[in-house]
This record gives C-alpha cells, structure tokens and sequence, in this order.
C-alpha cells in the first residue's frame, strides 16, 4: 500500500540566542537559512507544509514563494507545539519533520528517511559518525502522540519511548547534526565531505 508521506518545515521559532531573526539571515550562497530549509524539504517531499509563527510575515511570504502551505501556530509554547499543530492539520500515513535552521541537510538524506517510511519503518532517522540527526520520520502509529505535544521539548519523549521502532540510516551528511543557533554557527559551518 503506497504511503503518503507529508514534508514538516518548523519554522515557528523565537530565535534568541541568534540575536535577530535566524531563517532570514543568509547564507554564503545568499539564500537565507529557512528558505534553503524548506527547499532541501521540498525537493524530495512535494507535500510539505510550514509551520511559521503569527508575527513573521516576510518568512511566511519567503516559504509561500516556495510553494508552501503554512500553518500559524499563533500560541507558540514551543517546538512540541509546533508539532502537533503541523501532524493535526495535515493528512497524512507518515510525516517527515525537519528544523527550518538546518539549512545544511542534504537532500539525499531526506530521500532516504522518505524511502524508509515508503518501506513500512515507523521511525526513522539519519544516523552520522553514532548520533542520531535529523530529519525524523514518523508513521500514523505516532500520530495521537505527536499531537499531543505541547511543550519545547519536541519529540524526544516519544522517539526514547519507542526505541524500539527505531530505524537509523547511516550517512555521511554531518548536516542532518547541524543546527543554527548562534550567528557563529553559519560561520563554523561543517563541511560535507
């Protein structure tokens, strides 16, 4: 039976440790970190929806530019809020959940969570030099536990509750580890090898 899979950009973020706003600042190449984001996402998953703050206009205009849907999560309590709000307002068998400041995530290991999820698996995520990345892939099993998130602690809880469901893929792509949170963190950028 084909899966649908859904693409979910979180882009809901208050950014404060990065002392502006992260996903417009731009990167070497000019595109600016949650527009590169979404395109890795788009590129392999053509469903994708962003969930985008009430208040961030030009991003939500930057992503609808991209063809993305959005979804306001105007009570931002949070990345687990964000969550629940993107899987609850979105139909989908599977769902591939990816940070809008990891703008260097190749697109071969979206791809990859994607193929997994078409497989059957119901968790799934990179895996590179031993630790877990991101994306991470959800089937419908954890459907009702994703949307009951609601606090910043995303879905840590449920993805150590079902270890054992867990499928890791290994990659090469230190991307799927690397988030921005502070403006040196573009700057100390990690190569892909």
């Amino acid at each position: 039976m084909p899966v649908n899979v859904c693409g979910i950009l979180l882009a809901a973020g208050s950014s404060t440790r990065f002392n502006g706003q992260k996903l417009l600042h731009p990167l070497s190449n000019g595109d600016p970190v949650g527009v590169a984001s979404a395109r890795h996402l788009k590129h392999v998953v053509r469903n994708s929806v962003a969930v985008v703050a009430n208040d961030d206009d030009k991003l939500a205009r930057l992503l609808k530019l991209e063809g993305y849907s959005l979804i306001i999560n105007s009570n931002n309590s949070g990345i687990g809020s964000s969550i629940a709000r993107g899987v609850g307002q979105t139909k989908a068998d599977a769902w591939i959940i990816t940070l809008a400041d990891m703008p260097y995530i190749r697109c071969e290991t979206i791809h990859q969570i994607a193929h997994l999820l078409h497989a059957g698996n119901r968790i799934v995520a990179p895996c590179c030099n031993g630790l877990r990345g991101h994306p991470v892939g959800f089937s419908h099993y954890y459907k009702e536990e994703l949307m009951a998130l609601n606090s910043d602690q995303g879905a840590k809880a449920i993805i150590e509750k079902h270890s054992q469901d867990i499928v890791l893929c290994n990659t090469a792509d230190r991307g799927c580890l690397q988030d921005i949170d502070r403006q040196e963190d573009i700057q100390q950028r990690i190569f892909n090898n």
